[in-house]
């Protein structure tokens, strides 16, 4: 499955205890993403975001992750793969993490969908 993301397709959803992105592989914005709703007709909103770094990220030990999960129901994470050759010193990372993160501070923080008295 993928969720398009500020206009960027993000890979997932994928559980976060269970997600390590390693040193050897390409950098990768994350996305935390809470979903409820029917599902036929579901609701995503966004709890977080940030980049996984040139190191990599193993998120079962970020400190964040059980405050996340406690956010709100089937929290997951969803990622999208920038290579390291395309984004040397990782710029481009920041700047998709900064306009995702502008894009939906709350409580305009709903993904994929447009709410009434919101643009």
């Amino acid at each position: 499955m993928s969720l398009t993301i500020s206009g960027v397709l993000f890979t997932g959803p994928f559980a976060i205890a269970k997600t390590v992105i390693r040193r050897n592989q390409d950098p990768c914005v994350y996305a935390v993403v809470s979903k409820s709703g029917q599902p036929w007709d579901p609701e995503y909103r966004l709890i977080a975001c940030g980049d996984s770094g040139d190191e990599g990220h193993d998120f079962s030990a970020d400190p964040r992750t059980a405050g996340w999960e406690q956010t709100g129901s089937d929290v997951s994470l969803y990622l999208c793969r920038v290579p390291r050759d395309d984004d040397p010193g990782g710029a481009r990372r920041r700047e998709l993490v900064r306009q995702i993160s502008d894009d939906h501070v709350p409580p305009r923080n709903l993904i994929g969908k447009r709410r009434q008295g919101h643009d």
